[in-house]
C-alpha cells in the first residue's frame, strides 16, 4: 500500500497471512519538498494472536507398550485405553479440539480410530486427550501408534510440528490361555 500523508490509519487486515508470511513493513518518511522527515507519533501492527499448543508426555502420559488378550482375534471386544496430555502454551485460548489415532501394522496398514473433541482449553492449561481403540479385529503383532491432536488445523495455530506422538504397541493373543479358560 501506499499511504497518503494525511491518512493516520491503514486496516492491513486484508493481507492473507498465509499467503504472505514473511510480510515485511517499510516506512518512507520524506518530504519531497523540504527533505524533511514527517513526525511519527507511533507505528503499530495490532493482531490478535492465534494459540499454540503442544503434546506434553512430560506432564502426563499413559499407553502401554504392550495389550495381552487370552483369545484370538475377533472374538470378544480387546480395547486399547490411552491417553495424552496437550498444554495450550500461548495466552490465546483454544476452542475444542478434535484428535485423531492411528495404529500402522507391520505393511503400514492404518486402522483408524475415533477420538472424542477436547473441552475448550484456556491459555496456559493442560487437557487429557483420552482414547479408546477397539482391536477386536487386529491380529497380534507390532503396531506403531500415532496419535495427533488438532490434525486437519481446524483450529489455527501458530505451529503444528509438535502436536503428534509414536509409540509401538505390541499386540499379543495368547489363544492356549484362552482355551484354558473355556
Amino acid at each position: 500500500y501506499t499511504i497518503d500523508k494525511n491518512i493516520a490509519n491503514r486496516d492491513i487486515s486484508g493481507i492473507d497471512a498465509a499467503k504472505y508470511p514473511y510480510i515485511q513493513l517499510r516506512m518512507i518518511t520524506a518530504d519531497k519538498i523540504t527533505a524533511k522527515p514527517y513526525q511519527l507519533g507511533a507505528w503499530t501492527v495490532e493482531y490478535t494472536p492465534v494459540p499454540e499448543g503442544a503434546v506434553a508426555p512430560n506432564i502426563g502420559i499413559n499407553i502401554p507398550g504392550e495389550v495381552i488378550f487370552d483369545h484370538a482375534e475377533n472374538v470378544r471386544y480387546d480395547s486399547l485405553q490411552g491417553y495424552i496430555t496437550f498444554k495450550n502454551v500461548s495466552k490465546s485460548a483454544f476452542a475444542k479440539l478434535s484428535s485423531t489415532v492411528i495404529l500402522y501394522d507391520a505393511n503400514n496398514v492404518a486402522y483408524k480410530f475415533p477420538v472424542a473433541k477436547t473441552r475448550k482449553l484456556p491459555a496456559g492449561d493442560t487437557v487429557q486427550v483420552s482414547f479408546l481403540a477397539n482391536l477386536k479385529k487386529l491380529p497380534e503383532g507390532l503396531y506403531n501408534l500415532y496419535i495427533e491432536v488438532n490434525p486437519g488445523n481446524d483450529q489455527p495455530e501458530q505451529y503444528h510440528f509438535n502436536n503428534s506422538l509414536y509409540k509401538y504397541i505390541y499386540i499379543t493373543r495368547n489363544t492356549e490361555i484362552g482355551r484354558a479358560h473355556v
